[in-house]
C-alpha cells in the first residue's frame, strides 16, 4: 500500500557530456534517415560501406568539435555503440555488432570515403557553412 516492500531501483547515472553530444548527433542523423526509411532496400543500404563510414565520421566529428577529449579507443567504441543504438536501435537487432563490424572497415576505401563525407558534413553544420546535411540520404537515394 505504501510501497514499503517494493524493490528499490538504483538511479541511472546521468549521461556523460560525450553521451549527450552523441545523442544530439544521432538526432541530426535521424532527420536524414527519416527520408531513407521508406526507400526500398533501406536495411540492406545500412550495410553498405559508405553508409557505415558516414555514420562513424559524423559521430567522430561531433565528438571532436563539441565533446570532451576521448581517452581511449574503448571509450570511443562505447560512444559509437551508444550513438548507433540511439539512431538504429529500432532498425537493427544488434547495434553493438553493427558498430564493431563498421570499425573493422577502417582500411576500406569506400568506408573511408563515407567517413570523410560524414565528418565534413558534420563540420559544415557545426561551423554554419550549411544548415543541413544530406549526404547520408544521397547514399540511399542513388541506389
Amino acid at each position: 500500500m505504501f510501497g514499503l516492500f517494493k524493490k528499490k531501483v538504483a538511479p541511472r547515472p546521468a549521461p556523460s557530456a560525450n553521451e549527450n553530444i552523441i545523442d544530439k548527433a544521432a538526432v541530426l542523423l535521424n532527420l536524414q534517415l527519416l527520408l531513407c526509411r521508406s526507400q526500398d532496400g533501406y536495411l540492406s543500404g545500412l550495410d553498405s560501406k559508405p553508409v557505415r563510414g558516414y555514420l562513424v565520421g559524423f559521430f567522430d566529428c561531433a565528438l571532436q568539435k563539441l565533446g570532451n577529449p576521448v581517452r581511449s579507443d574503448e571509450e570511443f567504441a562505447t560512444l559509437l555503440v551508444h550513438g548507433h543504438a540511439q539512431l538504429l536501435g529500432s532498425d537493427l537487432g544488434d547495434t553493438q555488432r553493427y558498430t564493431f563490424a563498421s570499425l573493422r572497415l577502417q582500411d576500406d576505401p569506400d568506408f573511408a570515403r563515407g567517413q570523410a563525407e560524414g565528418g565534413s558534413e558534420c563540420n559544415d553544420m557545426l561551423t554554419g557553412k550549411t544548415a543541413s546535411a544530406l549526404g547520408l540520404a544521397r547514399y540511399f537515394m542513388q541506389d
